[in-house]
């Protein structure tokens, strides 16, 4: 059964890619999002706002070439893996999330959905109204992408000392149609200048596409 908990609870996963439900969600991020929240399925509350609600937030590694991907899975709701049992490779490990202070140096790995937008014009019959939502668009530039990463994480309380790309890709899924998503993994080091604003974005993510893997700040 999830229960839900005031902490940061941190899952590590491996998906064994001898089975087929691991083999889709690795080939899909859409599958993937859902066999994510397959741990997450007895959370009370809104399904379709579960994510947010317990901020549910992933990352995948698919670097290991071992016949597996591996997973680390956040939120503030105690999940329960039982129902991966089969797709798993070896037993999740759960622990809770660690604790910082201002003036700690840490190492981080970040993968972000880098996008801006462009305000929507304003109605010329009657520009008192609201604009309706921008045009976003994503940023492919990579000196624009690291200067839009550096506020990010500047914003998230924290001094960076240093800033890198590791790796882009994009995400596209069959499953939800024209669901694409551009995702830059950031790697760096920085020294923690707001343990409350830090606290925030790793709870809540940073940036868009948190459904689809984005926003979760690994650090150590």
């Amino acid at each position: 059964m999830t229960t839900t908990t005031d902490t940061l609870t941190c899952s590590y996963l491996a998906l064994d890619a001898a089975a087929r439900q691991a083999r889709e969600a690795i080939a899909d991020p859409h599958r993937m999002h859902q066999l994510v929240m397959a741990g997450y399925s007895t959370v009370t509350g809104d399904a379709a706002t579960a994510r947010a609600d317990h901020n549910i937030l992933y990352a995948v590694d698919l670097a290991n070439r071992a016949g597996m991907a591996r997973l680390v899975c956040q939120s503030t709701a105690t999940p329960d893996w039982q129902p991966l049992e089969g797709v798993l490779a070896a037993p999740a490990t759960i622990h809770d999330g660690i604790d910082l202070r201002e003036g700690d140096a840490i190492q981080f790995r970040t993968d972000l959905n880098p996008v801006s937008s462009t305000p929507a014009p304003r109605n010329p019959l009657n520009p008192d109204a609201p604009r309706s939502r921008g045009i976003r668009r994503p940023i492919r530039n990579l000196a624009e992408q690291l200067a839009w990463a550096q506020r990010k994480l500047t914003d998230a309380g924290l001094d960076i000392t240093g800033l890198s790309i590791a790796a882009e890709r994009t995400l596209i899924s069959t499953a939800k149609q024209g669901m694409k998503v551009n995702v830059t993994t950031f790697t760096g080091t920085a020294t923690v200048t707001d343990p409350d604003r830090l606290a925030t974005a790793r709870r809540t993510g940073i940036g868009r596409a948190k459904a689809y893997g984005c926003g979760l700040l690994l650090l150590r």
